[in-house]
């Protein structure tokens, strides 16, 4: 048995609960797995243990749906030094911001495979938007909108018609975390990066 650590009472980092999920996935086709944080019970031997944020458990969902309905893979997910998801930043734009190089996207040409990689584009606005393509050209936002696409999370990603129509200060600016917090999970090179882009 291995010593509980500090606000994890069972003592697993999130990489390690992920790495079990998409070891079950694999091996006998587990389609969810259920997650709960942990909220100490008195008179047990973890009563003083610190009570886990909910949003963590949130976290460990919405990573668990990129990598079972995005296309993702764990190497795709940013973790901290200690195999924790980034709390304060969704993990799907976590992994966008770790990858500017990757970014924009023109909507008109990429694939299905690298629209659910953008921000604010799930898999039912992914297949809408190849839809719509087929029909004619995305030129704008209102044309984003009307497809349902997120797009004060897609706009910074994007190109409609070879024109940018996001910036990333959008996103800061809509989002309840600051600049600073996001390049937290970019690495020392942060700055920089979110300056170039």
């Amino acid at each position: 048995m291995h010593p509980v650590r500090r606000g994890a009472p069972a003592g697993e980092s999130d990489r390690e609960i992920l790495n079990s999920v998409e070891a079950l996935r694999r091996s006998v086709g587990l389609r969810r797995a259920y997650f709960s944080a942990f909220s100490p019970v008195p008179d047990t031997p973890l009563e003083g243990e610190p009570l886990t944020p909910p949003l963590r458990q949130h976290r460990l969902y919405q990573t668990q749906w990129l990598l079972r309905d995005y296309g993702f893979q764990l190497a795709d997910i940013c973790f901290d030094e200690n195999g924790k998801l980034p709390i304060d930043t969704d993990p799907k734009v976590a992994s966008a911001l770790r990858n500017l190089h990757r970014f924009p996207v023109e909507v008109n040409r990429a694939t299905q495979q690298k629209l659910l990689r953008v921000p604010g584009i799930g898999p039912r606005s992914a297949r809408r938007l190849l839809a719509a393509r087929r029909r004619g050209r995305i030129t704008s936002l209102n044309d984003l909108r009307n497809l349902r696409v997120t797009v004060r999370r897609a706009a910074p990603f994007l190109l409609c018609d070879g024109r940018r129509v996001g910036r990333l200060s959008d996103l800061y600016s809509a989002s309840p975390v600051s600049p600073d917090q996001l390049g937290l999970a970019l690495g020392p090179s942060s700055s920089l990066a979110l300056r170039a882009f």
